[in-house]
Parts: C-alpha cells; structure tokens; sequence
C-alpha cells in the first residue's frame, strides 16, 4: 500500500491544537500498524514546515509547489483547490487521506481526480450544528460550505468518534455511503507522571500558581462552547461548606473577555482570592494538574471526542461533564454527567463528586480510559484504507457542452451535472472564451477549457464523455472530438443531427430528453439511441451500454 497524506493539519494553525495532535498520532500509530507501507507526507509550500522530529524516519515527504492564490476569495480557493486536484492526479499512490479538510488557509482537491480513493478523517460537524453563531457571516459559510460539499464527496470517511459519524449520516444523508468509527485516544505525551516527577512539578505549578490547597480544574478552552462561563457558575453555586477552601484553575489560554467575565463574577461573589488562570501549561504542567485536582469539570455543549476528559480520568481525576455529544462516548459509568442547559444541573453533578472520595473508582477509571488507544484507532483505520483500496472509484466523466448561461440548454446541464455526480466525478468541458457554467456550479463540477481537456486528459484518461449538442453547429464541433473521444451525445436540438458512426469511431450513443425527437431520431441512427425521461436516467443509460458496472 502507498498511502498519499495530506499535511497542511501538521502545517496550520491547527498543528498546536487537538487537530494537529491527532493528525499526528494518528500517523505515528499507522506507521507502527503498518510499516511494510510507503507513506509520502505532502507538505505544501505556502505553509510552514512539518515539524519532523516527533514522525516517524520512515514517512517520505513531497512538496506541493503551488503557488497559492488569497484563499479567503471564493473564486481562489477554487483554483487553489483545482490546481491540487491537477497536481495530485500525476503523484504515484494507492489511496489519498486528508487529515483535516477544513483548514481555512489550506487547499483541497476539487472534484476531478479520482485515480485513487479518496479519504478523509471526519472530526464534527460544530458550524452545521450550530450555525446561527459560525455561519451568520458570508465568507466563512461559503468556506465551509465548500469545504463540506468537498468533504461529502470523499469516498470514504474516518469518524473520530460514534456521535460524529451519527451527526453526520444524520446532518448529511446524501454523503459517503460508509462512514467508519476510528475513535480517539488521549495524547501518548498526557500519561500519567511517576510519583518522584509529579511531586517536582506539583511543587513547581503551587508555586506558580499560589496553589496551597485542593482545587478545582477547568481545562475547558476559550470557544463558547466549552461553557467555561457555565463551569464556573456551578463552581459558585456550591454549597458554602464544600466550596470553602477550594481553589478554581483555568487551566487552559482563554480569551481577555472570558478571562474579565470570570473575574466579575469572582469579584461579585468574593471569590477573586480563588481563581486561578494558568495560561499556557506544558504538558507536564498539565499532567500534573489532573492528577492532582479534587474534580476535572468540562461542562462542554458539543465535542468531536472532549480529549480533556479522557486525559483526566487516565490520570485518575474524578470528571464532571455534560449529557451530550460525544462526552458520554467517552466519560465512561464513573463520571458524572449534566444537561448544560438545565439551571443547576452542573452543579448538582459537580455536588456530587465532592461528596463522593476522591480515590473511589479511580482504578475503574484508569482502566475505562485505558480502552482508548492508538494502537486500536490505527489498526481501524488501516483496515478502512486497506477495504476503501480494493474498491473501485467513481469513473471520471468529461462534459462537452457550448450551452449559454440562461438558456433551457445550461438548465438541463446543471440538472444533469447534479444528477450524475453521485455516480460520477463530473468535469465540464467547454470552448475556448466560453462563458459556460455559473460559478455556484464550478465549485460542484470544475469547467476546463478546451486545452485545458486535453492536458487533464494526458495525465490521467476519462472513462467517459458526454457531448451536449445545442444545434447543427454544436454537433459538428463536438464531432471532431468525438473521433478521438467516443462517447454519449445529448441529441436534443429542433433540427436533429443524425450523424451516423463510421469505424466505430464518433458518437457510440445518443440520448434524446424529447418524446418527437426520439420518434424523428429513432430511424435515423445506427448507433444506440436511448430516450432519457429524467436526468438521473442518463447514469442507467451510460450502465446500458456497458461503460459503467451497474
């Protein structure tokens, strides 16, 4: 197996965050799972370098050159993400994984190239879910429209978790026939620290941090959705004789206006001398914080998987979480989990875990995160890439067509292009200078230019090609093609071209939409002709004449 992987999630913003670190473990974990494979790592060039110390010696590295257009104009990005789809169609490779296909300053193969599988790890569907707050601005709802419509397209996808693979099946029920559960696993950097380095750095972060007590510790970041504010309200509205001599540590970076709501609230309960932010932590700081705190809290309304969870309870912390999303996946039968949006129900589980002793279960929950591994997410993911190998790809098909933007012709184009693309990788091919399909319609199915075939056409042969003839004239320039390029020809104009094949070579099939037509045609032609009665028919057409496995 030569598995082609996509970089950029290793190269963005999100290399320091929870994407990055589990694109990375998940490569270090494939590796290990398979290392009779070859791996090529795409770097790309507008980015910042990978970091190739912590990867595997063994993952070979190849740069994409493209010189990348301003990305936050829709139209760029579309020929960013096109000139990816070229320059990918040319590489050597089995299969193409994409370990993140929402990386706003990134590209991403536009439709097109389908020499091989295409796979993508799916982490949440948070903007579609809730769109009111992440899609009330043009530029990033056509981002992630885009994006999402690319990453419904793949043919196979890696959910990091049930609920996501639920989400999306639910949110997207025209999207991949299979969807696999890979999981998730905490960090291999997050383990627990031996008794000698814990007490070194537990001496070190009280220190810092003015800790001479138990705490509390809130890992839950600075996103709205982590209801950092919500963690500390059940933290206030405890029971004075619990909350006495408690201590609350933000353990995370958290933006100036959480950071001042939280200190308001502190001031107006006389709780100032309790908060604590840390800021930025390493990850010996971290570990030492979860396995010294009285309870992790991590009241979050949505998670892909909610790591912090799961790297508390390997590091014994009893956990406080909510009912929703992935968190139940991965809080297991001993955390103690709330609706967020029921008033008070945080803070009766966060009750709870202070009456209960801190030790109680905390085997059972060592051992509950210890189900979670990177040996088993690797070993499910490459038994994924090995099936979605042995499956063939959706043939590509190049559409010929000099139908004008507004005409009854461009309409039953784009009926048809819509149609087809669940059968097919659909490209419109259209003459030099040609207006040809709206822009709304490229990022669905990209518009080459004549010279434009013959270059796609080198790399990488069509399986298939349509010709729609608009007129007499239309048909005698699509006849020229259609000698070196046999194919299905769309005969539906008022004047009819009959054109009969020579050699085997011209049109092998026409397809009328029209009832008279298909009476008119009918007798004329040698070759197949087939009446279409809805657009989806032309795929059952195609299949007819054997270009296509039913």
């Amino acid at each position: 197996m030569h598995l082609l992987v996509d970089g950029q999630a290793l190269q963005s913003d999100s290399r320091g965050r929870g994407v990055g670190r589990y694109a990375a473990n998940l490569l270090q974990a494939v590796v290990a799972a398979r290392p009779d494979w070859r791996l090529t790592l795409i770097e790309a060039k507008h980015l910042p370098a990978i970091d190739r110390e912590p990867l595997p010696a063994t993952i070979e590295y190849l740069t994409l050159p493209l010189p990348v257009l301003p990305p936050a104009v829709r139209v760029n990005r579309w020929f960013n993400d096109r000139a990816y789809a070229d320059w990918l169609t040319a590489q050597a490779g089995d299969v193409y994984l994409s370990l993140h296909t929402f990386e706003k300053l990134g590209v991403h193969p536009l439709g097109g190239t389908r020499s091989r599988p295409h796979v993508a790890v799916l982490y949440d569907l948070i903007p579609q879910r809730f769109e009111e707050i992440y899609l009330n601005e043009t530029p990033f709802r056509d981002f992630y429209s885009d994006r999402l419509q690319q990453t419904r397209e793949c043919d196979h996808l890696l959910a990091i978790s049930d609920w996501t693979r639920r989400d999306f099946l639910e949110l997207q029920p025209t999207g991949p026939a299979t969807v696999t559960t890979i999981g998730g696993a905490p960090d291999p950097h997050l383990r627990p620290l031996s008794p000698a380095r814990l007490a070194e750095v537990e001496a070190s972060v009280r220190v810092r941090l003015h800790l001479a007590g138990e705490f509390i510790l809130n890992p839950s970041g600075q996103c709205w959705r982590k209801n950092s504010r919500g963690a500390f309200l059940a933290f206030i509205a405890l029971p004075a004789e619990l909350r006495r001599g408690l201590d609350y540590v933000v353990a995370c970076k958290i933006n100036r206006a959480e950071e001042e709501e939280i200190r308001r609230l502190a001031d107006e309960h006389g709780l100032r001398d309790s908060v604590r932010f840390t800021g930025y932590l390493q990850d010996d700081e971290l570990r030492a914080l979860y396995q010294c705190c009285r309870v992790c809290i991590f009241p979050s309304f949505y998670e892909g998987i909610g790591l912090p969870i799961v790297e508390a309870l390997q590091c014994g912390a009893p956990v406080v979480t909510t009912d929703c999303s992935s968190l139940p996946e991965f809080a297991g039968p001993h955390s103690f989990l709330a609706d967020p949006l029921l008033p008070g129900a945080v803070t009766t589980a966060l009750t709870k875990a202070l009456r209960q002793p801190r030790d109680l279960f905390q085997r059972e929950r060592v051992e509950f995160a210890g189900t979670f591994t990177w040996d088993a997410i690797a070993e499910r993911t490459a038994r994924a890439l090995e099936a979605v190998r042995s499956t063939r790809a959706r043939p590509r098909l190049a559409w010929f067509s000099d139908a004008l933007p507004g005409t009854s012709g461009m309409e039953r184009l784009e009926t048809c292009l819509l149609a087809l693309r669940e059968r097919f990788t659909v490209e419109v091919v259209v003459p030099e200078g040609h207006v040809g399909l709206r822009l709304g319609m490229q990022c669905l199915a990209p518009q080459l230019h004549l010279s434009q075939y013959r270059e796609r056409a080198r790399m990488l042969p069509y399986a298939h090609h349509v010709y729609s003839c608009e007129s007499v004239a239309s048909g005698a320039r699509w006849a020229e093609w259609a000698a070196d390029a046999p194919g299905l020809l769309i005969d539906d104009s008022p004047d009819g071209i009959p054109g009969r094949r020579r050699d085997g070579n011209g049109f092998r099939a026409r397809a009328v939409f029209d009832a008279r037509q298909w009476a008119r045609l009918k007798p004329m032609v040698e070759e197949p002709l087939y009446f279409v009665d809805a657009p989806h028919r032309l795929a059952d057409a195609l299949a007819s004449i054997g270009w296509v496995d039913r």
